[in-house]
């Protein structure tokens, strides 16, 4: 958030001025939970981390600071390019892998998305088109 707050603090005069928003994208991660009451029986803590800093992030950008587009993206299991079978296995549930989340990230800082999503679920970067 303190990276965020600067950016903000930075930039707000020149997006007074006619200047185009900071886009800032925030790497968080699949299943996680903005909801910081509920109850969670897998890696609860870490989850509801995540979500909190989307919160924040986003309650940010709507209440404070004018000069920043958030985007959050949730990638599943990420690999790696020559990655072994046993390891490939454990990625059967949502996953992508790293080099094509690097270009999404790159281009939604970029461009931004063309539909207008905030959050970017792993399924929604699989099929990204650049």
């Amino acid at each position: 958030m303190a990276a965020m707050r600067a950016f903000g603090t930075h930039l707000s005069s020149s997006v007074e001025g006619g200047g185009k928003k900071f886009r800032f994208v925030y790497l968080s991660g699949g299943m996680s939970e903005r909801d910081q009451s509920r109850s969670l029986w897998m890696a609860g803590e870490t989850r509801k981390i995540r979500g909190q800093v989307e919160n924040a992030l986003t309650d940010y950008e709507k209440d404070k600071n004018r000069s920043v587009e958030v985007y959050i993206a949730r990638p599943g299991m990420v690999l790696a390019r020559g990655m072994s079978l046993r390891t490939l296995v454990f990625g059967m549930g949502p996953s992508i892998w790293v080099d094509d989340l690097a270009k999404v990230l790159v281009d939604v800082a970029v461009k931004g998305d063309k539909d207008g999503e905030r959050v970017l679920e792993n399924e929604r970067m699989l099929w990204w088109e650049f």
